[in-house]
């Protein structure tokens, strides 16, 4: 499991599989550069109960991946274009449905 860290101060953290993460990290990294903002719906837990969030993605907050490999996951191009199409369908994604992110 590698881990998707956002925000200033890093506490947010989605523990995601590797190989979803470096296409989560395509998508992502693919449509900011860009410029664009989008959204990332996730489910973990809020004052101790299961509760789905969202986050608004953008260059001006910071963000990393990290991997429990030591080395990149190849790309899954069809994951990647999955994402790609749910962020033109809907402006971004929803992983709360993939049951691996939690927020910690």
């Amino acid at each position: 499991m590698g881990n998707f860290i956002y925000g200033t101060d890093g506490n947010i953290k989605l523990n995601i599989n590797d190989d979803v993460l470096r296409a989560l990290q395509e998508a992502v990294v693919g449509r900011i550069s860009k410029g664009e903002v989008l959204h990332l719906a996730f489910t973990g837990k809020q004052n101790g109960r299961a509760a789905t969030s969202a986050l608004i993605l953008s260059s001006s907050i910071p963000m990393m991946f990290t991997y429990e490999l030591e080395k990149l996951p190849e790309i899954n191009k069809s994951l990647v274009t999955g994402f790609n199409g749910l962020i033109d369908e809907t402006g971004g994604l929803d992983l709360s449905g993939l049951g691996s992110p939690a927020k910690s």
